[in-house]
């Protein structure tokens, strides 16, 4: 079973997402802020990570920065969840590799294929 890490300062929206991948047959966990995101990736090594932009505590840019460099290789696709226009943070985003940009709000169906194309 893949293990898809979920972070979120909006609780709501981890509760839709935490459904929506769990029908998938996902294993889900959940952080609320990015410093517990960045802590929890660097001990599971989740399959994905689907993490909010703007956070308490830890950006999720910053959390993809430090995850990406660290000395454990993280190598894992993520989803990066915006409000804001990615524009100005796109080039810094695709240095880092494998990540995606989802903007808010998002239609299920879409993030679900994207999901499941990562996740092959």
């Amino acid at each position: 079973m893949k293990t898809v890490l979920i972070a979120d300062d909006d609780s709501n929206m981890v509760q839709i997402l935490s459904h929506i991948l769990s029908e998938e047959g996902l294993n889900i966990v959940s952080e609320y802020n990015g410093k517990a995101a960045l802590d929890t990736a660097l001990e599971i090594q989740p399959d994905l990570i689907v993490l909010d932009f703007v956070m308490p505590i830890m950006d999720g840019l910053s959390v993809l920065k430090a995850l990406y460099q660290s000395e454990i290789g993280f190598k894992s696709p993520s989803i990066l969840l915006t409000a804001n226009d990615p524009g100005e943070y796109r080039p810094q985003v695709e240095a880092l590799g494998n990540v995606r940009f989802v903007e808010k709000p998002f239609e299920i169906e879409p993030l679900l294929e994207l999901v499941r194309e990562l996740l092959k």
